[in-house]
């Protein structure tokens, strides 16, 4: 049961990490294969209020849920590995991965919703792009 409290500590960190240094890091380089989260998706939520119209429709339907999805989905096979030997804290992670991509995916398609439950995430976006690089959790910000 260790597990659960340290899978959210890695996954809150880990989010936080790689949302600042890789998307907003590398990902500001226009040359970069992260370009596509700062210079695609940043700039239109900013163009519709929080809202992303390539969050409509299914997963595989736009680049920019495909790429999301691809990345969640290594992460978590990536743990599969771990089940047998941390059980708690492999099942926390998928419901990271999970929870993740729902409300990410809620925050731009309601922007309201976006504001009231991830308002650190839209001050993110509609803010200073340089703060509050949590999603889910702000734990790290």
């Amino acid at each position: 049961m260790l597990g659960i409290p340290v899978a959210l500590a890695v996954f809150g960190y880990g989010e936080w990490a790689t949302h600042k240094y890789l998307l907003h890091g590398l990902g500001r380089d226009k040359s970069s294969r992260l370009s596509f989260h700062f210079h695609e998706h940043h700039q239109a939520v900013r163009r519709n209020g929080g809202y992303d119209p390539a969050y409509e429709g299914p997963v595989w339907s736009t680049p920019t849920q495909a790429r999301e999805a691809l990345g969640l989905t290594a992460v978590a096979l990536a743990h599969v590995p771990l089940f047998p030997l941390a059980p708690f804290y492999t099942a926390t992670i998928w419901y990271c991965l999970r929870r993740y991509r729902r409300d990410h995916r809620r925050a731009h398609l309601d922007p309201a919703w976006g504001r009231d439950h991830l308002s650190w995430h839209y001050d993110h976006h509609m803010g200073d792009q340089d703060k509050n690089f949590g999603v889910v959790w702000s734990w790290f910000d």
